[in-house]
């Protein structure tokens, strides 16, 4: 059964260095993912964060620190993502003892026989904010 995902944020007003700044943080918590019937197995090993900072006297900060997910399954090669923009590739065949045994279909369900798979992760945008050393590269 897979685990419950959600996404979780936050904004705050802080003290620091003696100055007031605005803190916004954004993250999603996911545990276990399960895709064509238990066949591929998608794990969150670390969820993404992303937390940005203004200040009216020292400027803005953005960080994003990208997610850690495991990719694996029967006959899959486990691989790790860790990068923004990674991404596994692997295509699934047609479940041979399912078909032989006269079973519903394939065991891909609505996917079909012989279906690629693609994971692919959401490429943060860059910072825009210009104020501070991080943003301006």
């Amino acid at each position: 059964m897979p685990e419950k995902i959600a996404g979780v944020s936050s904004t705050a007003l802080e003290r620091w260095d003696g100055t007031a700044r605005t803190v916004a943080s954004a993250t999603v918590t996911a545990g276990r993912i399960e895709l064509a019937d238990g066949r591929v197995r998608v794990r969150v090993l670390r969820a993404p964060s992303l937390v940005a900072t203004m200040s009216a006297t020292e400027g803005g900060e953005v960080r994003y620190q990208p997610a850690l997910i495991e990719v694996s399954g029967d006959g899959i090669a486990t691989k790790r993502l860790s990068a923004a923009g990674a991404t596994a590739e692997f295509t699934l065949a047609p479940d041979r003892h399912a078909m032989e045994a006269g079973l519903l279909g394939s065991g891909l369900g609505d996917l079909g026989s012989g279906v690629w798979v693609r994971a692919v992760s959401v490429r943060p945008r860059r910072c825009r904010c210009r104020t501070s050393p991080a943003c301006r590269r």
